[in-house]
């Protein structure tokens, strides 16, 4: 028995060192293969996703040229840099107005943020762990901003090309260029999300503690790690346009985004992670009684590296504490950029504590991209679901209305899609009604309300206000959900004294008429 199980070690040992050896070699073969999967899936997820609300604010701002963008953003009608619609501007007029091309600066930045850690973790364990690091930013749910028209995958990929930049300052063959590089990246990472602007206590953090490591100062660090203000300073007027809509944003600063936080980053990858970790330690409980640790598993991360993978990583905890005491406004994707920093401690600690053994890694990375794999197949379909239900409720509501009446949309996020996708014959039949205090009354916010009429001047769409629209027409055909916290016009119309009734329902979207009551009085 003990020299069957000898034989067995014997023969793991030999694919072990030739795994080992064929990751070293090809490494640039299994990053590209990685890379092209990654691209393949997400394009097709980006191109059958339907644009949501915030995403036709990336469309149709970045239709504008430079001075019409500046007096758009001066309504403090959205909270992203100019920067960050002139870029979309230039990929459209490229590649067209099609939903890859939209999403195409995100798809790339994300790939951007899986190379780099790659690079930050292989450097200081082996290609394999690198690898681990490489994939495990596509397990949680923050893997969806990777196809969303937004600034959140930028803002992924321009923090992590920043700390990678940093670590390599490090070495002086490349400090020149990698001193460049992080100021590059700290700019292009703020000038597409303002809340970037957080990394660099936490750079800064970092630096302090690696100099006096070193016993040495780098002015140039310092220098690069200020670049930032230049943006903050030329776009000032613009941040302080949007912070007048603090008092009733939607997203207050509050802790229980940071629980949302780590549900979304955390539970959602907890599946995949389990399984993996599950597997490679079994393995590597097997191999434990008859093999020395390698080498490799000697290696350790500079306290500096880990100081800083923290410091990114608690992110929602920073957010959270800048959005409560400077701009009143933290949602938990604003603390995205922390998935860099689990991602980068979560390939360190799978090198730790399996003693950089290449198969438990690649145990971890197959598990997980078969993961990315199904989950991704998965999400097509509902994607490709939520398509058809659209054009299922436009159908509806041109089968219920006389052909010529305006169709009132209750709910922005759908008021968007039809008015984008709908026929033509429907689109300018398509109606919003706005009023800021009664969103303010029932759903304790008028973010959607202010933004849409600040910023209609340059969509282009139907809005009206509420009041003197419901009263000069008695009779509307109104299609809204019954979301509490987005959705406030049936509640308003009841209260109007209004008579609905019910015509059809599409999943949690309801088509009624609403009518003049006899009692009813217009307020």
């Amino acid at each position: 028995m003990n020299g069957w199980v000898e034989e067995i070690q014997d023969q793991l040992g030999l694919i072990e060192n030739t795994t080992e050896r064929v990751a070293n070699k090809y490494s640039i073969l299994l990053v590209s293969a990685l890379s092209l999967l990654y691209l393949a899936i997400t394009i097709r997820l980006a191109n059958a996703k339907l644009f949501w609300t915030d995403e036709f604010f990336t469309l149709y701002l970045g239709r504008l040229g430079p001075r019409d963008l500046w007096r758009a953003l001066l309504t403090g009608g959205d909270q992203h840099p100019p920067t960050f619609y002139l870029m979309h501007h230039l990929f459209a007029s490229i590649f067209g107005e099609h939903p890859w091309a939209l999403r195409l600066p995100s798809i790339l930045c994300f790939l951007l943020m899986m190379l780099c850690v790659y690079l930050f973790v292989a450097r200081r364990t082996s290609v394999s762990y690198g690898l681990i690091a490489m994939v495990a930013p596509t397990a949680p749910k923050a893997y969806e901003y990777a196809y969303e028209a937004r600034g959140y995958g930028p803002l992924l990929g321009f923090v992590a090309l920043a700390i990678l930049c940093w670590q390599q300052i490090g070495y002086s063959r490349w400090r020149t260029a990698a001193t460049l590089g992080m100021a590059a990246a700290l700019l292009s990472a703020v000038s597409c999300h303002y809340y970037a602007v957080l990394l660099v206590p936490a750079v800064a953090m970092a630096e302090i503690v690696r100099c006096l490591r070193r016993k040495a100062w780098n002015p140039w660090v310092w220098l690069a790690l200020c670049s930032p203000i230049i943006l903050l300073v030329a776009f000032l007027p613009l941040i302080r346009s949007s912070g007048g809509f603090a008092p009733t944003f939607w997203a207050k600063a509050n802790v229980e985004e940071i629980n949302i936080y780590f549900k979304n980053v955390a539970a959602y990858a907890i599946t995949p992670i389990g399984f993996a970790l599950v597997a490679a330690g079994l393995y590597r409980l097997f191999r434990n009684r008859a093999t020395r640790p390698p080498v490799e598993s000697s290696r350790t991360m500079p306290i500096e590296e880990i100081l800083l993978a923290v410091a990114v990583a608690a992110a929602p905890l920073t957010t959270y504490l800048f959005g409560k005491t400077i701009t009143g406004a933290f949602a938990w994707r604003y603390a995205i950029d922390g998935v860099v920093g689990i991602t980068i401690l979560f390939g360190y600690f799978c090198f730790k504590i399996f003693r950089g053994n290449v198969i438990a890694a690649w145990l971890i990375i197959l598990t997980m991209v078969g993961f990315f794999f199904l989950t991704s197949q998965a999400k097509l379909g509902s994607l490709v679901q939520e398509r058809a239900s659209l054009a299922n409720i436009m159908s509806l509501l041109q089968s219920k209305s006389d052909g010529s009446q305006p169709l009132i949309i209750g709910e922005t996020k759908a008021f968007y899609a039809m008015c984008y996708y709908g026929p033509q014959t429907m689109k300018g039949r398509f109606t919003y009604l706005v009023d800021s205090e009664r969103s303010v009354k029932y759903l304790h916010h008028d973010t959607n309300e202010r933004s849409l009429r600040a910023l209609n001047p340059w969509f282009g769409l139907n809005v009206k206000p509420y009041k003197p629209y419901i009263e000069t027409h008695p009779q509307m055909l109104v299609f809204s959900g019954l979301d509490k916290k987005w959705t406030w016009l049936p509640s308003a119309l009841l209260d109007d004294g209004e008579k609905l009734t019910i015509l059809a329902r599409r999943g949690e979207g309801l088509v009624y008429s609403a009518s003049r009551g006899e009692s009813g009085t217009s307020h």
